[in-house]
């Protein structure tokens, strides 16, 4: 029995927990490397002054970070919802993830606290986002019309067994026609969250 939303939101969640602390510390590197000064700074030094040490600066990193991952594998139910559109579907998950993901990265100090940090890591998010669901958009509409070619190739010849009829004219069963496997791609998206996500 498939499992209902709930369920597979606290799933989805716990799965991205880990993925979310790979990302704290991607950012954290890029901001060190950003620094260069050849030391690695496991948190931002405004977020360490705010919390009074690095250690409770890490501690809160750690659980925002597990908090972020979580949150962006349970949207992922999003997908799920089938009397959505694909343009509904979009927009409703780029709006869940952004509502979260951008207060943690501003408490989290991964961008500068003025108007310019604010554009450039809403620029960089968007880019990232969009860039990600095209790129996969793309590829697997290719797979698909790969996989029409080669199905309609095999049935142009049909491969059905051919019987004797009064008149001894061979005759096929079933009449020759070609399998067309159409490419929706609500359908798609759908899969794709739940291979990423399960």
């Amino acid at each position: 029995m498939k499992m209902n939303l709930k369920k597979q939101f606290i799933l989805r969640f716990l799965v991205g927990m880990p993925i979310g602390l790979l990302i704290c510390y991607f950012i954290t590197l890029f901001i060190s490397i950003g620094i260069g000064d050849g030391n690695f700074y496991p948190v931002p030094t405004e977020l360490t002054n705010l919390c009074k040490s690095q250690l409770n600066a890490v501690i809160v990193q750690t659980i925002a970070g597990m908090i972020y991952g979580g949150m962006w594998g349970g949207a992922s139910i999003i997908w799920e919802v089938d009397s959505w559109s694909l343009t509904r579907q979009t927009v409703t998950h780029l709006i869940v993830i952004s509502v979260i993901s951008f207060p943690i990265a501003y408490v989290m100090r991964w961008m500068p606290h003025n108007i310019y940090g604010i554009l450039i890591y809403c620029a960089i998010f968007l880019f990232i986002y969009f860039g990600i669901w095209l790129g996969t958009y793309c590829k697997i509409k290719a797979q698909i019309k790969q996989i029409n070619s080669k199905i309609n190739s095999w049935y142009g010849e049909p491969p059905f067994p051919s019987r004797e009829d009064s008149s001894q004219v061979s005759q096929h069963i079933l009449p020759e026609r070609k399998l067309d496997v159409r490419f929706d791609e609500k359908l798609l998206f759908h899969h794709i969250w739940l291979i990423w996500w399960k």
